[in-house]
């Protein structure tokens, strides 16, 4: 804040609208303590007498997974979940082998019924129930009412079908969960806010929940702030001040300016660089490119300018004897050197 006070006092009148970026860096403020005050997600003794554990915090509809592990030995180990939202709405829950949505093996409430499903893309195009025989759910079930939607299920902890997932209970496992909005009973598009990932040891109760829906969002939004200022915003004000203060302001006032936007330049783009980390997906190709173009203009803009104005060589300055050249004749020939003055070649000189 102080220093977004201090560029716009000492900027010129008709950057006065640049005040502005005091609000964005409210909203910004804003969606940090957004990001840090999510909704908490921890592992806990089951609040249901048929579990033994329990993670809470799933998203915005306060979802509980709810998990037992029947039996510890070999392919006869079951694994027995409850998975609840306090909405109607389509459950979808996934074993994944990367915490990508990509490949995983689902299981999925929706159309009034629980299947396992085979999710190869991210269109609903790619979202494929198994076939009849590899429909290995025990007991499967679900309730929905208008304020609550929860589906149970048990399955072998050992698979060996096409496309299937095997989970070992006693080592670290990596589970994805989503759901959709209010009265959406059919599986679609779910939003940001609903959908995370958590990496658990079913026996041992051990989660490590990764950053949630509603904090990847709050992350892109701060990142796209944070971008848009350092180079929309304060990038272009470091070459208007470069260009134009010389001639209106001393040389330390223009220059200290300059400095002051190149500092908030760097300083916004590695908070941007550190907020985007919290919600990168590598899988998806548009992101890739996106982070390699990112990357690229931070080496150019942030490491090497900086390089290029401390290594560039200093301009060459014309020095004039007095007793050869007069006070008119060198004032004259700065200027023709400056480019204020058409060069006549050959021109004859007056006589003194």
């Amino acid at each position: 804040t102080f220093l977004t006070f201090s560029f716009v006092n000492q900027t010129f009148s008709f950057m006065a609208g640049l005040a502005s970026p005091l609000c964005v860096f409210l909203h910004l403020l804003f969606l940090i303590a957004a990001t840090n005050a999510s909704n908490e997600q921890t592992c806990s003794s089951s609040s249901l007498a048929d579990y033994d554990y329990q993670f809470t915090g799933m998203g915005s509809g306060s979802g509980v997974l709810h998990w037992k592990v029947d039996g510890t030995e070999g392919s006869d180990t079951m694994l027995s979940f409850k998975f609840c939202v306090n909405r109607k709405t389509w459950l979808a829950f996934a074993a994944s082998n990367n915490k990508l949505m990509q490949g995983s093996d689902s299981v999925i409430l929706s159309s009034n019924s629980v299947k396992k499903y085979r999710i190869d893309g991210y269109s609903e195009s790619s979202i494929a129930a198994y076939p009849d025989s590899q429909q290995t759910l025990v007991n499967a079930s679900f309730t929905q009412t208008s304020s609550e939607s929860c589906m149970s299920f048990s399955r072998p902890a050992t698979t060996s079908g096409s496309g299937e997932i095997s989970v070992d209970p006693s080592t670290e496992e990596h589970f994805l969960w989503a759901y959709g909005s209010a009265d959406e009973v059919v599986i679609s598009h779910h939003s940001h806010n609903d959908r995370g990932v958590v990496t658990v040891n079913l026996v041992e109760n051990s989660c490590v929940p990764e950053v949630d829906g509603v904090s990847k969002v709050n992350a892109i939004r701060a990142h796209g702030i944070l971008m848009i200022l350092s180079w929309l915003v304060f990038a272009p004000s470091t070459t208007i001040v470069s260009r134009f203060g010389k001639a209106k302001l001393p040389d330390s006032k223009w220059f200290n300016m300059h400095k002051l936007l190149a500092l908030l330049i760097v300083s916004c783009t590695v908070l941007g660089y550190i907020f985007i980390k919290q919600a990168e997906y590598p899988s998806d190709p548009k992101k890739k490119l996106h982070s390699k173009l990112g990357f690229a203009v931070i080496i150019l803009g942030v490491v090497m300018q900086p390089l290029l104005g401390i290594f560039r060589p200093p301009m060459e300055k014309t020095e004039f004897k007095s007793e050869n050249v007069g006070e008119e004749d060198a004032i004259e020939m700065v200027a023709k050197e400056e480019g204020h003055v058409e060069q006549k070649p050959n021109a004859p000189r007056p006589p003194p």
